[in-house]
């Protein structure tokens, strides 16, 4: 395994999350202004989790080469303690923003906030533990790792989506990664989804079309990938760096 935990992914399976009309209220955030990327961390549940403490210091490779291994080692501080904690990188702010959400933070005005659909995401990834949002979508594959983890396919569908939305976290034998794509108009989210489903034998990724899928991903306007990635590849993956 060459390069990070996603390369190690066989399957993927394109689904809609069924609870879409059950939206959550949008999350508060009270970073600064400017971050390409934001969105939360919770420590208490990553702490408990098998591969959560190791993966999650690989965060730091979205940001600028020059600020990684100051951001990894902020990540790894972060995990000696239990928090939600709200976070912010990407250019032009390419240092790493952590902000841990006390009663005190919680109360100041708000700068800007996740959306509702991000928090759905959130709730409904098996004990999720990292949450990124990224407007528009293409601030995600800016740093270069981001490029490789996902396949060319993906890639072009992730950079053509106005909002990602990406969630970690963990069962007792995989670590799930939920992707979600959401896109102006229903004629291309469903372009995107018959893309993505299309059999290509360059990709690394093998794709399979949920019944329903198609209608469902018409009236919602999102696409959604989930990936199964199994613990010890995870882990085999992160020695192996």
């Amino acid at each position: 395994m060459k390069r990070l935990w996603l390369f190690s992914v066989i399957l993927i399976s394109l689904l809609f999350l069924g609870w879409y009309w059950l939206l959550p209220r949008a999350h508060p955030l009270h970073l600064k202004s400017g971050h390409h990327l934001v969105g939360l961390i919770d420590t208490t549940r990553a702490r408990q989790l098998k591969t959560a403490p190791q993966l999650l210091p690989y965060l730091s490779l979205l940001s600028q080469p020059e600020q990684r291994v100051a951001n990894q080692q902020k990540i790894s501080n972060l995990l000696k303690s239990d928090a939600q904690v709200e976070f912010g990188l990407g250019a032009p702010l390419s240092e790493l923003e952590l902000l841990t959400e006390t009663s005190e933070i919680i109360a100041a005005p708000a700068t800007r906030s996740l959306p509702s659909t991000a928090m759905l995401v959130w709730q409904n990834t098996p004990q999720a533990y990292l949450l990124i949002h990224a407007t528009p979508g293409k601030n995600l594959l800016q740093p270069v790792p981001a490029r490789r983890w996902f396949g060319s396919v993906l890639n072009k569908n992730i950079s053509e989506a106005p909002s990602v939305i990406l969630a970690v976290g963990e069962t007792e034998n995989a670590v799930i990664v939920t992707l979600v794509l959401e896109f102006d108009s229903a004629a291309q989210a469903v372009a995107a989804l018959n893309e993505l489903a299309k059999p290509s034998p360059n990709e690394s990724f093998a794709f399979i079309l949920q019944p329903g899928a198609k209608q469902i991903t018409q009236q919602s306007k999102l696409v959604v990938v989930r990936f199964d990635l199994p613990s010890s590849w995870v882990l085999q993956a992160i020695r192996s760096r």
